[in-house]
């Protein structure tokens, strides 16, 4: 089983982002329920990041709303 960890700054984030759009709170649980079950799931539209974030992985939760992660 995977373990999510959350660091201030998505925490910070994620407050910020659900004041401002209360719907998108059950959008973003359901995203990260799918990354702990199969996170390559074609709905999360996964791809690795490059340039100065070569190193981290996004994954798609709304039009405007990416979750950035990294595998460790």
């Amino acid at each position: 089983m995977r373990l999510l960890v959350w660091n201030t700054s998505f925490k910070q984030a994620f407050k910020r982002v659900v004041r401002k759009n209360p719907k998108l709170e059950e959008r973003i649980f359901e995203a990260l329920e799918l990354l702990i079950s199969d996170i390559f799931n074609p709905t999360l539209k996964v791809h690795k990041l490059s340039g100065q974030l070569a190193s981290l992985w996004a994954c798609y939760v709304a039009y405007d709303c990416r979750i950035i992660y990294t595998f460790k």
